[in-house]
């Protein structure tokens, strides 16, 4: 019976040994940098400039982990992530993060339809006075941000309205989606003719679980988050953890939240230390779903300076556990 197994043994693990030489023949598996051979996919790759950083995207399929370990500044273009693509970015840094910079009038990242970009531990930013946003999302692109920070992004897209050119913030444009459960979104801002959104602008679908968007600031609509209707439909914003705190509209509505045609579930979280004309808290022309306990944290009122500003539908859910939510203004 020993003599049998001992021969089965030997059988199977020749056979294994032939299967896996077949399979990194073949590139189907990797044994290069300490990757284990049964991870499938091409291993990750460290860059410290913009022409490796550009070179690791275009070469790599599906799923691949980038890692910066310095600070890089890109020229001319933003840094894309093409269609059928599934890139994570981050730093090899611990306790800050390496930042991704911006060209002037630029936005850093572009996400294309059908690409996929994970954000976990580095910053996406522009130098100081450099117009353009964070980070652009196509209709059928998706950003998932799990640590790290998109700041200090100074709007740069210029559109018709009227008779002249605005300029809209500021830190990511969503026309695709956007999940968010943590990092920070903080500082970002359109200048003095800037219109709308110093945080988020979405068209799309944004769903926040964790995270922070802060400190951003605006003319006239959304400082935390702009949601708004695009191409005849109303962008999709739940939120139902995270904070959106100390953002400013200088001369409109929503400091934290300005909900204009779309659709905000809100189960969780805090909207807090806004200020803006109209609405410091949440302003809503669209929507608006909160928590039952809501009506008993905020005095509804219509004037200016109000903490919360609702306009159409406005329904209640049943109140959750662990969902503190306070809406306030500064």
């Amino acid at each position: 019976m020993v003599r049998i197994l001992s021969f089965a043994f030997r059988k199977s693990l020749l056979l294994t040994s032939l299967l896996i030489i077949v399979l990194v023949s073949f590139g189907l598996i990797s044994v290069h940098n300490n990757i284990s051979f049964f991870t499938s996919g091409t291993a990750d790759k460290t860059v410290s400039n913009e022409i490796e950083l550009r070179n690791a995207i275009n070469v790599v399929s599906k799923k691949f982990t980038v890692t910066i370990d310095n600070d890089i500044t890109l020229t001319n273009n933003p840094l894309t992530i093409p269609n059928n693509k599934d890139i994570t970015l981050t730093s090899s840094k611990t306790t800050e993060h390496n930042k991704l910079i911006g060209a002037d009038t630029q936005e850093v990242i572009s996400i294309e339809n059908g690409g996929v970009l994970r954000l976990d531990g580095i910053c996406v930013t522009h130098a100081k006075e450099d117009l353009g946003k964070g980070i652009f999302v196509q209709e059928k692109g998706k950003l998932v941000m799990y640590s790290g920070e998109i700041s200090a992004n100074n709007g740069g897209y210029r559109y018709e309205h009227g008779e002249g050119h605005v300029i809209a913030g500021g830190g990511v444009w969503n026309y695709g989606v956007f999940e968010m459960s943590g990092g920070t979104i903080s500082d970002n801002k359109a200048p003095d003719e800037g219109y709308d959104c110093g945080g988020v602008q979405n068209g799309g679908s944004f769903i926040m679980s964790g995270g922070t968007i802060s400190k951003n600031t605006v003319t006239f609509s959304g400082g935390g988050v702009y949601n708004y209707m695009y191409n005849k439909v109303g962008g999709s914003f739940i939120m139902s953890g995270g904070t959106i705190s100390d953002n400013t509209v200088i001369n409109g509505e929503g400091g934290g939240v300005c909900n204009s045609g779309g659709k905000f579930v809100m189960s969780g979280g805090t909207i807090s230390d806004n200020t803006a004309n109209s609405g410091g808290g949440v302003y809503s022309v669209g929507s608006f779903t909160e928590p039952a306990f809501l009506r008993s944290c905020v005095k509804i009122v219509y004037k200016q300076d109000t903490t919360l500003y609702s306009q159409g539908q406005r329904t209640q859910q049943k109140q959750q556990q662990n969902a503190y939510i306070a809406i306030t203004k500064t």
